[in-house]
């Protein structure tokens, strides 16, 4: 038998599966954007352009955090 819980959020409440990892809003983002089986793979420029937002972030942080600096080695 499969347990579950209730989460409630603005809109209102939802049975989740209890092993779930996720919450109502992940729910909620799953029923209303389904999954269309592609992989972000596909999507190269978006990978890259994420990856430079990521750069120019650890360069704006390099003098604060010492995780910047191990990303800004690659």
């Amino acid at each position: 038998m499969n347990s579950v819980r209730k989460e409630s959020d603005s809109i209102g409440s939802l049975d989740m599966p209890s092993d779930a990892y996720w919450g109502v809003n992940t729910a909620r983002a799953l029923q209303n954007f389904p999954i269309i089986g592609r992989t972000i793979s596909v999507y190269p420029d978006l990978i890259g352009g994420y990856a430079c937002v990521k750069q120019a972030a650890a360069r704006a942080a390099v003098g604060r955090s010492p995780t910047a600096q191990t990303l800004l080695r690659f």
